[in-house]
């Protein structure tokens, strides 16, 4: 998965270092990659942004820049994008109030302290796996879009056959398991056993032989995959704590 993210800032020197922290960020996250963008000029970045020629997940803004401040920029963000997260990075906070408006995501402070940096954009990130992704999956001549959040697991039966287990129920399809852990991998989802994928967020509770999720399913944990999993689930509860 690639994130796509814009800086606008005017100040070359602060825009770097925000875009090397970014990188640092995203360093430790295997399945995904950042792809940055800095733009110093407010007029050239709309230029650039209106005529669609990138998709941004995340954009972060300066307040205090020449010719257009941050809230009028991100005004105009709106009419184009609803959905796109804005990240104010900015020394003045007496915009806050009128930046109501554009429902940024998340301020930052100048300067930029790294932990904070890294705290809001993991927020952003997690956001957008959580309201923002859908997976589509076939069966008998249906296609069906599902929430990957409301996704609690997936298991594996006879042949190619897999069952996907969600809020609303369950969904059959046809397909290999490998191929969705991979697929699925970015959004915690963790292979616990030889027939089972589990999503991370949907866990409950659990000990070395078994996970109880939050529908109150039991998913037995292999004795081959434990180790690896008890890693994973670790990191991601490190994550959540940042």
């Amino acid at each position: 998965m690639e994130l796509n993210i814009a800086i606008c800032d005017d100040s070359l020197k602060h825009a770097s270092l925000l875009e090397s922290q970014i990188y640092k960020i995203f360093e430790s996250m295997s399945a995904v990659q950042a792809q940055v963008e800095v733009y110093q000029h407010p007029l050239s970045f709309m230029e650039h942004f209106s005529r669609g020629l990138e998709k941004y997940h995340i954009i972060m803004l300066d307040i205090e820049m020449p010719d257009m401040n941050g809230i009028a920029v991100a005004r105009r963000i709106r009419a184009v994008d609803p959905d796109v997260l804005i990240i104010y990075v900015t020394s003045h906070d007496s915009y806050m109030k009128e930046s109501f408006e554009v429902h940024p995501f998340r301020y930052i402070s100048k300067p930029v302290v790294f932990d904070e940096l890294n705290r809001s954009v993991c927020q952003a990130f997690d956001y957008i796996l959580n309201n923002s992704n859908l997976i589509t999956f076939s069966s008998k001549n249906v296609t069906y879009q599902l929430r990957i959040k409301e996704i609690h697991y997936i298991t594996m039966e006879s042949g190619r056959k897999l069952r996907i287990i969600t809020d609303s129920g369950e969904v059959t399809c046809y397909g290999k398991l490998s191929n969705l852990e991979q697929e699925m991998q970015p959004y915690y989802f963790s292979r616990v056993h030889t027939g089972y994928l589990v999503n991370m967020n949907s866990i409950r509770s659990l000990n070395s032989t078994e996970i109880v999720m939050s529908n109150r399913d039991i998913v037995p944990v292999s004795r081959g995959r434990r180790e690896q999993f008890m890693q994973e689930y670790h990191r991601f509860i490190e994550k959540r704590l940042i």
